[in-house]
């Protein structure tokens, strides 16, 4: 599984740029009360997809949901690569 919409973001980044993104912690796919769909992540895989498409990580983080659901987010801060072409 890969990150479409991330690799579409890289591409009107400029160089030094910084994006913040967080996504939910665990694995497969949870199907919330209203019938949605959340994919559910690894910080090693998300980091590996990072890496494969061009990123650096300057920050990451591991928060529990402030709206009390139980639910972890992983936070990320990324740059390009220097060297590296838009994804």
């Amino acid at each position: 599984m890969t990150l479409y919409p991330l690799i579409r973001i890289s591409k009107g980044m400029k160089r030094a740029g910084k994006m913040y993104l967080s996504l939910k912690e665990g694995e497969g796919v949870a199907r919330k009360k209203d019938g949605c769909f959340d994919t559910l992540w690894r910080s090693e895989h998300l980091e590996k997809i990072f890496c494969d498409h061009g990123f650096d990580v300057l920050e990451s983080s591991r928060n529990i949901s402030a709206v009390d659901t139980g639910d972890v987010w992983l936070g990320y801060v990324l740059t390009l690569k220097r060297g590296s072409e838009n994804v």
